[in-house]
């Protein structure tokens, strides 16, 4: 069995890289040895797309806008000690149902669910026109009795999860929030959640 050359080697050889004594001895074992040849066969055409290669490098900051285009469902970001998790929208459950409330008001339900990390997010929205409320749940671990704000403008609604992580909000004026739930160092925000 022969002994076949180096990748490093061949590569060198094809780039005219290697001492004439090396390149001679290639060249020797090159006519005895079909799979060398076609790895020299390969790497040429390689190297000649490489070289002949003339398309331009992207604007500087094209790259940077691309990859902000988009928000990241993990933002990591530390805000004086609070890393954020953005939630982001992942299916409609509901269909815009309509519901009779207790006092026989029609109503619209939506069902939401949203990914926030490791965890999800199930938001029930019912709006009778003039308020609505947001039952919720963090689907996962780690939020149980968790810090919940509702905010519009500079207001803000605050509640707290059960030990299941669950929440409500009721009467709340139709708009659009942001809604953040903190536990310890770690945030969930959805930010644009309309409410109407």
């Amino acid at each position: 069995m022969k002994k076949h050359i180096e990748q490093e080697k061949l590569l060198n050889f094809v780039d005219q890289q290697i001492p004439e004594d090396e390149a001679e001895m290639v060249v020797e074992h090159l006519v005895k040895c079909n799979k060398c040849t076609l790895e020299v066969e390969k790497t040429k055409n390689i190297l000649g797309l490489m070289k002949s290669d003339d398309s331009a490098d992207a604007p500087e900051g094209l790259l940077d806008w691309a990859k902000n285009i988009f928000p990241q469902p993990m933002a990591g970001e530390k805000k004086g000690g609070i890393r954020q998790i953005l939630a982001i929208f992942a299916m409609d459950l509901s269909g815009n149902r309509l519901a009779i409330n207790e006092r026989g008001m029609q109503s619209t339900i939506r069902q939401m669910l949203y990914q926030a990390g490791e965890n999800s997010l199930d938001l029930r929205v019912s709006t009778n026109g003039q308020k609505s409320s947001l039952i919720g749940q963090v689907l996962g671990t780690g939020f149980e009795k968790a810090k919940v704000e509702l905010l519009r403008d500079r207001a803000a609604i605050r509640t707290e999860t059960n030990d299941l992580s669950e929440f409500s909000i009721s009467k709340i004026t139709p708009g659009s929030y942001d809604l953040k739930i903190q536990k310890g160092d770690l945030e969930i925000l959805l930010r644009n959640l309309d409410l109407i």
